[in-house]
């Protein structure tokens, strides 16, 4: 399929995407660039406008990223090193900043994501797998939930890509920086590794990667990588690698992998509908039609989108686990990319991409009206529970906060509890107390016994958790008190007991 006037020029994959001084690289480069701005405007001022309190992950994250930590027993902490700056840089409270923070996160891997794919199998796949990633669930409605999930994304897409361009030009900067990139992943989630196991086997078999074996280029990348993982591992040793049995006993817990595979194909099921739409209706496009992409990088497509899927698979399997919903978001980024080449003919890709477009730009509007409607609708609903973000905030901490300052006239320095209630509380708290997870202090290793005794605590609980088990002693024979907060509005409004105990700091 061709059309009159002569095509700008392509240049061969495997290559830089053409400057955006050419007509092919400026036009659909600027919409894509517009489509990541979109996508991070949106994010940051919808929570922003329509939530109450902030998400678990963020509060939670929030409370660690004060102690400036490498990791907790769950995690490795970047995500809350990025929070805690936003925190201040906004003024010294976690709110509209936490929701930027995970807009640019979520931006950069939507847009690395389109440099990666334009680089192997050409602009329009480019424009229109980015377009269709940017309606799956971690990059729109679950993108305000900013989670460790969400940080490991833009080095997850980072790695291929850098390891890429290092192979193709050779350039040492380009090796030491696939070695930083490689290893900054690891901080936002261990399962990272799976992606640099994908890339590592690729140097090995790749003919022109691994002629690179006796060069500097990789020994200078293993070196980087070497000095900036220390840490990590000194935190993994020191913890007794409690993240990695946290990870298996969530994977244990899991759904089974039918289940988390059909959950997975509803998630996506937005993208499913603009890549039918482009398939079986395209427009008619004076596009010229786009050439066949280099075989040796429309493979590296394939393999950097379904070996990382297969690996995650079989090594949650060979640890007695299953794979989360969660754990798979990663994984998706180069699937709709990497369906697009393999399902439309390159004669319809021209007139597939001009449907996808108007298709993706519809769905990019409704899903977050729908979304804003689904949670406001949520406060008025009669239901047991409610969603978090619609918790009263600022009525729960300032509560427990006066109650805190009636009886001790002192600086709150530690609560405990569960990450929700306590967090509520402490996540903009002026005098910025530390968080003891469950009361235990071996989950929060810089509330020590004599730190405890010395500077109190507020601890706090619902009926329904009860007060934690690891602070009996520290609570015995001390008054639990209560208040009341009231859950949605309207008809639906109710009330709910939060308990709590002053342990008071020593005199």
């Amino acid at each position: 399929m061709s059309v009159s006037g002569q095509a700008a020029p392509i240049e061969a994959r495997g290559s830089l995407p053409p400057p955006a001084g050419t007509a092919l690289g400026s036009k659909d480069g600027v919409f894509a660039a517009r489509i990541v701005l979109l996508m991070m405007l949106i994010w940051t001022l919808l929570p922003s406008l329509l939530f109450h309190a902030s998400p678990l992950d963020v509060i939670e994250s929030g409370m660690w990223g004060r102690e400036w930590i490498v990791g907790s027993h769950k995690h490795p902490a970047l995500p809350s090193w990025f929070l805690e700056i936003s925190r201040y840089l906004s003024g010294g409270s976690l709110g509209w900043s936490a929701y930027l923070v995970s807009a640019l996160f979520t931006g950069a891997s939507l847009w690395l994501t389109y440099v990666l794919v334009r680089l192997l199998v050409g602009e329009e796949t480019a424009v229109l797998g980015m377009l269709t990633l940017a309606t799956v669930e971690h990059f729109s409605w679950r993108s305000p939930e900013f989670n460790h999930d969400i940080a490991q994304i833009p080095f997850w897409v980072g790695v291929p890509l850098v390891a890429w361009l290092a192979v193709e030009r050779g350039q040492i900067l380009l090796w030491a920086l696939l070695g930083l990139v490689g290893a900054l992943g690891l901080y936002a989630k261990l399962s990272h590794a799976v992606i640099l196991m994908v890339v590592f086997g690729w140097l090995l078999w790749d003919p022109k990667a691994r002629a690179n074996v006796f060069k500097p280029g990789p020994w200078i990348a293993l070196v980087v990588f070497a000095i900036v993982a220390i840490p990590l591992v000194r935190w993994l040793l020191a913890t007794d690698f409690s993240a990695v049995a946290f990870a298996q006993e969530r994977g244990r817990a899991a759904r089974s992998l039918p289940e988390v595979m059909l959950n997975v194909a509803l998630v996506v099921s937005p993208a499913v509908i603009i890549i039918l739409a482009g398939r079986y209706w395209p427009l008619a496009s004076q596009r010229a039609e786009p050439p066949a992409p280099d075989a040796r990088a429309r493979l590296y497509l394939g393999i950097m989108t379904v070996a990382p899927i297969l690996l995650g698979i079989a090594l949650s399997r060979a640890f007695g686990s299953s794979v989360r919903q969660d754990w798979m978001s990663p994984m998706l980024c180069l699937v709709p990319a990497f369906v697009i080449d393999r399902v439309v003919p390159r004669e319809r890709l021209a007139g597939a991409f001009e449907r996808g477009k108007k298709v993706g730009l519809a769905l990019l509007i409704a899903i977050p009206v729908i979304y804003a409607v689904a949670v406001r609708v949520d406060e008025y609903m009669a239901r047991s529970s409610i969603l978090r973000v619609n918790w009263p905030q600022e009525e729960i901490a300032a509560k427990l906060a006066a109650a805190w300052e009636q009886e001790t006239h002192k600086p709150l320095k530690i609560v405990a509890g569960h990450p929700w209630l306590m967090g509520l509380v402490g996540i903009n708290h002026p005098d910025r107390p530390s968080m003891l997870l469950n009361g235990e202090t071996k989950l929060s290793r810089w509330v020590t016994p004599e730190r405890l005794r010395r500077e109190g605590a507020l601890v706090a609980w619902q009926e329904r958790s009860g007060p934690p088990a690891a602070l009996q002693e520290v609570l015995a024979h001390r008054p639990v008190k209560s208040l009341t907060v009231t859950l949605g509005k309207g008809s639906a409004a109710r009330p709910m007991t939060i308990y709590y105990v002053v342990v008071p700091p020593a005199e």
